[in-house]
């Protein structure tokens, strides 16, 4: 530990940043979504990929047991069960099957523009980061979805936590 430091200065500074940076954040997500979401109840009804987590969530409400295994997968394996996590909420609140995903969606893509600003600000500065998460927002790769494998969030906070972990040189 550093002998000098101001850390009440530091805290301060990271708290400004943040109530500058996250409404920034938040209203990209929520056009992202905006430009998701429009017209969809003309979208289709179901998305098949999706069917186990919500008849997981369906029977966790109702019965109560908890999922074990996810979808099967194009590799004859089992997908982990913790997107019927992210599906609950609607399934529990909306009726329209077509808005399923949309709280996992947005929690999803949150995660991901937060740890795509984070990184990028600890390698190349403020200005440079909110420039990629307005780039970001505004493609495809928003748009995704709530898909149990390679939605940017789970790479980016994997390289978040990596970073951070070479950073601090706490390896064990």
């Amino acid at each position: 530990m550093q002998t000098g430091t101001n850390w009440k200065g530091a805290i301060t500074a990271n708290r400004k940043e943040i109530l500058l940076v996250l409404p920034i954040l938040l209203s990209l997500v929520l056009f992202s979504f905006l430009m998701r979401y429009r017209g969809w109840r003309s979208a289709p009804l179901g998305d098949w990929d999706m069917l186990a987590y919500y008849l997981g969530a369906d029977s966790m409400l109702h019965n109560g047991p908890i999922m074990e295994k996810g979808d099967l997968s194009s590799y004859q394996s089992y997908q982990p069960p913790g997107t019927v996590y992210l599906v609950l909420p609607a399934v529990a609140f909306l009726k329209d099957a077509r808005l399923f995903t949309l709280p996992g969606d947005l929690l999803v893509n949150i995660a991901a523009m937060v740890f795509l600003y984070l990184i990028f600000r600890q390698a190349f500065g403020r200005g440079l980061a909110l420039a990629i998460c307005i780039v970001f927002g505004c493609t495809r790769l928003v748009f995704m979805g709530l898909w149990p494998i390679g939605h940017p969030a789970y790479a980016l906070g994997m390289l978040w936590f990596l970073m951070q972990w070479i950073r601090k040189r706490s390896a064990w």
